[in-house]
């Protein structure tokens, strides 16, 4: 099992991935310390994202959340995360356990399109462009 703790250069969080590659389970990347920041009682994460991206997309997406004052919602679009591409935030559904996250803490998933623009949920969203399970 590969688990990787990024510091970003963002002060306020880091960024945790979780992949075994003897699994068939797609990799979970989060950030860990936003829900400790005031106004911010939530985390963001992503699933099935090589390392990289991942890190690059959840970051990206908390600098425009907290840049543009926003608080996440369902369906939210995100305009400035993915070379131009919208991702949208979704709820976590369930009790979602994350390895140092606390119990009950909101997380927010940041869904990427496929090729198309559709998202994981969306009729036709192309399962080719990698599996994102929603969590």
């Amino acid at each position: 099992m590969f688990t990787a703790n990024a510091f970003d250069h963002l002060a306020w969080h880091i960024v945790r991935h979780v992949h075994d590659p003897d699994s068939s389970v797609p990799p979970r990347t989060y950030t860990d310390g936003l829900a400790q920041r005031p106004g911010r009682a939530y985390e963001l994460a992503v699933t099935g994202l090589g390392y990289w991206l991942a890190d690059s997309v959840l970051t990206a997406a908390a600098e425009q959340l907290t840049d543009d004052c926003l608080d996440p919602a369902e369906g939210m679009e995100l305009d400035r995360v993915l070379n131009g591409f919208p991702v949208r935030l979704r709820l976590a559904q369930g009790a979602i356990s994350l390895p140092g996250i606390a119990a009950g803490t909101p997380i927010w998933q940041v869904l990427t399109p496929d090729k198309w623009g559709r998202f994981p949920g969306d009729h036709h969203y192309a399962q080719s462009a990698g599996p994102q399970p929603l969590l």
